[in-house]
């Protein structure tokens, strides 16, 4: 039982002594006459008892040397600080929500535990009066630090704060980072049994913060992965991938974490979304161990019984995507993924697939159903290209005519494929259509400032004047930043326009900061 609770429980059950208790000690026998009481032996903290209300308000009312001054007194004699603000804060009328938290402030640097949920409710009554998202967010600014600051006592208020569920989940979440903050770290492995646990916002926060935690804290991570096998161990069917998603981000390569991951993700009987986890978390890591499970899986979901289901599609995609390009290619090549109905795997083979250099596989591949997997195929596209796929790749980049896109991202990334194959005249008429949608013709520039040459350059000048529509001319002269390098003719245009008062005129001189340690010696 955790020590918060034990204790609540005690000052519960404690009762007051009664009639029916043992009778009490007899009182002892009169002894000589008591002398004067001797004087407390904190003398200036007696001393003090008149000054710190005074103090307090100079807080509040000074923000001179005086302040400063009283404010240092305050935090030499805390208790007496302390008794002073808690009266400050309960006088009528109370102090103004600004008077109020500057008193907490002081507070809270005082370090005394008994405080902390003061500044809790604090919290709760700053998140209540919130109208918007924005309140809120500046509410928790304002307490949640204070709570921080106070360490390992402020856990117990930390924790009720989660759980409060009058609270929203997104502030919730931001107070559970700060509980992981706030937590010591050989205390950590008591956030654990919450890994799996709650609303889903309020899990995937969890395991974030832990994760951050983790990496910058040997110690806390240590503890975590102790904490972590020990709940893998016991946990029921529908933590363990939450589990092992945490375990797996926790420690690199662990011989045999891997090999338990390699057991369920090989497992026929083991609950599917427990694989899926365990193939992710195998995914990435530099190991055999870990390469040849996932290769055994994915072999076995490409088998004929398995391959046409949505089970076997998913783990021979999390398979193969988890291993390294040269180990997936054989697999990919051999069942020739990329002409797979499903698209996760069409689109996984086109980024793997060895492909002809011809570019015969260019029109087939873009006569695909699916957009996700035009643009793999897209991707692929290297130049120099045959003038038959350049010009393919220019219908592409239309959203309306012959052989045109339906999509606009691909679009796009056909304009992109037409840069990679250096055509710029191409580019040039994509760039000077009228009809053409403006992204399209803003990515159309991008490509021909990469080109970078002269012509390319000349292109975007002829369309880049006073009178071209503001928002296009702005995202001309933000893609004249992509140069590969600074040149007269590119410098020459980005001069003449960085003098415009317009939205233009201000993406132009970004332009040349980025191509220019000094823009201005560019345009002397």
């Amino acid at each position: 039982m955790p020590p918060v609770t034990l204790a609540l429980m005690l000052s519960l059950w404690a009762a007051p002594a009664t009639a029916s208790g043992p009778p009490p000690a007899a009182e002892p026998p009169p002894g000589p006459p008591a002398t004067e009481a001797a004087p407390p032996t904190e003398a200036p903290s007696d001393d003090y008892v008149q000054q710190a209300p005074l103090d307090v308000e100079t807080l509040l009312t000074d923000s001179s040397k005086a302040y400063l001054q009283a404010r240092a007194r305050l935090e030499d004699h805390p208790e007496l600080a302390a008794e002073a603000i808690l009266d400050r804060l309960a006088t009528v009328p109370p102090p103004t929500s600004t008077d109020r938290k500057r008193l907490l402030d002081v507070l809270a640097v005082l370090g005394l535990p008994d405080h902390v949920e003061l500044f809790a409710q604090e919290l709760r009554r700053a998140v209540a009066r919130a109208e918007d998202f924005q309140d809120e967010s500046k509410a928790l600014k304002q307490w949640l630090p204070l709570l921080v600051e106070q360490g390992a006592v402020a856990v117990p208020s930390l924790t009720a704060l989660v759980a409060d569920r009058e609270l929203n989940l997104i502030t919730r979440g931001t107070i559970l980072e700060a509980l992981v903050e706030a937590t010591p770290s050989a205390d950590v492995a008591n956030l654990v049994p919450l890994v799996g646990r709650g609303a889903r916002p309020l899990r995937q926060q969890l395991y974030r913060s832990l994760k951050r935690r983790a990496g910058r804290d040997a110690q806390a991570a240590a503890v975590l992965v102790a904490a972590t096998d020990e709940a893998l161990r016991q946990a029921e069917t529908a933590r363990v991938p939450a589990l092992l998603a945490l375990r797996g981000v926790l420690a690199r390569d662990d011989d045999g974490f891997i090999t338990t991951l390699a057991t369920l993700a090989e497992d026929e009987t083991t609950a599917f979304a427990t694989r899926v986890a365990a193939l992710r978390a195998l995914s990435g890591r530099s190991v055999a161990a870990a390469h040849d499970a996932l290769v055994r899986v994915a072999t076995r979901a490409l088998a004929p019984e398995q391959r046409g289901t949505q089970r076997g599609e998913l783990l021979a995609w999390l398979a193969l995507r988890g291993l390294p390009a040269d180990q997936a290619r054989p697999l990919i090549e051999q069942h020739r993924l990329q002409a797979d109905d499903a698209p996760r795997l069409a689109e996984l083979g086109f980024a793997h697939v060895t492909l002809p250099s011809d570019g015969s596989w260019l029109a087939p591949a873009l006569d695909n159903p699916w957009p996700q997997v035009r643009q793999a195929a897209l991707a692929r596209v290297e130049g120099p290209c045959p003038s038959s796929n350049e010009k393919l790749l220019e219908q592409r980049a239309h959203l309306a005519g012959r052989r045109s896109e339906d999509d606009r991202a691909v679009a796009r990334s056909a304009v992109a494929a037409l840069g990679r194959c250096g055509a710029g005249d191409r580019l040039a008429g994509l760039l000077g259509d009228l009809d053409l949608d403006i992204e399209l013709r803003a990515e159309a520039a991008r490509q021909l400032a990469r080109l970078g040459d002269d012509e390319s350059i000349a292109a975007i000048a002829s369309v880049l004047d006073a009178g071209t529509d503001r928002a296009l001319a702005r995202r001309l002269a933000s893609a004249l930043r992509h140069m590969p390098r600074a040149t007269p003719a590119g410098d020459a245009l980005l001069c003449e326009v960085a003098t415009r008062s317009d939205e233009a005129g201000h993406a132009a001189r970004e332009s040349l900061r980025a191509l220019h340690d000094d823009p201005s010696q560019a345009c002397q």
